[in-house]
């Protein structure tokens, strides 16, 4: 894919060793990763940590909304979607990482790690 091809939302995959990732984030993306495939069987997915300018929930049963703002997500793109050189693999999972280079250049760790408070979330510090 030549960078004149890149959709815009996807400018922001960072290079492979920009960032680490704990045991228990990466144990996350590895689930998320299992579920998509048992889902998908036949699609090639890669996960992505991919940061969020904003993000929101609504609560169970049509509840009330609430803003999360600014945070890192786990998703997934489809291989064929994601710039080549910036996937690579992590204790056998294949991952790639959308930050933006100035959320990137604030982390003090550039680490992904899960949120300290319990929650199955994952963080950049």
């Amino acid at each position: 894919m030549s960078p004149r091809n890149i959709d815009p939302r996807l400018a922001s995959f960072v290079a492979p060793g920009s960032i680490s990732v704990t045991t228990l984030a990466l144990n996350i993306a590895r689930a998320f990763f299992e579920q998509i495939r048992q889902e998908k069987p036949n699609e090639d997915w890669i996960v992505t940590f991919d940061w969020a300018v904003s993000r929101r929930v609504r609560k169970p049963r049509g509840g009330e909304w609430q803003d999360l703002g600014a945070g890192l997500d786990i998703t997934a793109y489809r291989r064929q979607q994601i710039p080549q050189g910036v996937i690579q693999k992590l204790e056998g999972v294949e991952i790639a990482f959308k930050i933006p280079e100035h959320v990137l250049e604030q982390s003090r760790d550039k680490r992904i790690d899960i949120d300290p408070s319990g929650a199955p979330r994952v963080r950049l510090v």
